[in-house]
């Protein structure tokens, strides 16, 4: 099974895919950007497009991965990955699905306020290139199809994990860090975005 986790940039896509992958034995977490920095490593300058994404090769590759990793891993598979062109969805998930692979399409819906708020833990700039992108990113997700949505402005992270694992029938294991090992560990996360 595919979990994809999906929302604006800051909407907590891999804190939330962090902790799932912790509390499920057996998953693994897919990151659809790696193709994308290899296409754009391999290719001169002048072939870069603003957005990886636009690359029809970048669609192609990582369904080729998914249905690889898909048929021949037996755990669950978690991708935490901002995709908003229902075009690419369509390329990416919705071919997926044709081909018979279960994949269950969440979004991580927040307002702009909350979403400012986690970019600004994250140090990104006012006039950054996610900040540039968050009203698109918030109107196009709505119009998407075949999800399931999570409001998470009032929800923690450990409430979201748990929607997940409800609706695509996961059990849990129990989290035994403290509040300060888990605060460590997400501080260390939105670094870790903040380099990439």
């Amino acid at each position: 099974m595919i979990i994809w986790i999906n929302g604006a940039w800051g909407a907590g896509k891999t804190t939330t895919a962090i902790e799932l992958h912790n509390r499920v034995e057996n998953s693994f977490i897919f990151d659809p950007e790696e193709t994308g920095f290899l296409i754009n490593k391999s290719f001169p300058k002048e072939l870069h497009q603003p957005d990886f994404q636009m690359f029809k090769e970048w669609r192609e590759i990582n369904v080729t991965l998914l249905k690889k990793l898909a048929t021949s891993y037996s755990g669950t598979i978690i991708i935490p990955m901002t995709i908003i062109n229902p075009q690419y969805v369509l390329e990416i998930i919705e071919e997926l699905r044709m081909q018979d692979i279960l994949v269950t399409h969440f979004i991580l819906e927040t307002n702009q306020e909350t979403l400012n708020k986690r970019l600004d833990k994250r140090f990104e700039g006012k006039d950054s290139w996610v900040r540039q992108r968050i009203n698109p990113a918030i109107s196009s997700l709505k119009e998407l199809e075949n999800v399931s949505r999570i409001q998470t402005d009032n929800l923690k992270v450990e409430e979201v994990v748990e929607i997940i694992a409800q609706e695509t029938n996961l059990e849990l294991k129990p989290d035994h860090r403290s509040e300060l090992k888990k605060k460590i560990d997400r501080t260390l996360i939105n670094m870790k975005e903040k380099i990439n």
